[in-house]
């Protein structure tokens, strides 16, 4: 897959707001163990487990999947936020674009 000039420069602020916290004020994130909220009930959580992270997907409110070389998976929303999913085994995260199905189809994926 080709990434763009216009994907490297969000996946450099994704991954800027993912190293300072993103914005706000500490603890106004929804706590990872809070059910996954849907794209009406705005704001996503900073964090996401991997139990959520297929209903996250699903949503089609993900606007890029970005696996650095360390560190968590960055999930960019529509909405300009970004979700943070720890990695398991390198290739759980394709496992569940790809059980996504439809919504997760066209959805862009970058590795560092």
């Amino acid at each position: 897959m080709k990434v763009t000039i216009a994907m490297k420069v969000m996946l450099g602020a994704a991954l800027a707001l993912g190293a300072c916290g993103g914005s706000g004020p500490e603890g106004d994130a929804t706590p990872a163990t809070t059910p996954f909220p849907t794209p009406t009930s705005m704001p996503y959580p900073k964090e996401v487990t991997w139990e959520q992270a297929p209903a996250l997907l699903a949503t089609g409110e993900v606007s890029l999947v970005m696996m650095p070389h360390f560190g968590p998976i960055l999930i960019s929303m529509t909405d300009d936020s970004s979700v943070e999913l720890q990695k398991t085994a390198f290739g759980d995260i394709f496992k569940l674009i790809e059980e996504c199905g439809d919504p997760c189809k066209e959805m862009p994926f970058a590795m560092e």
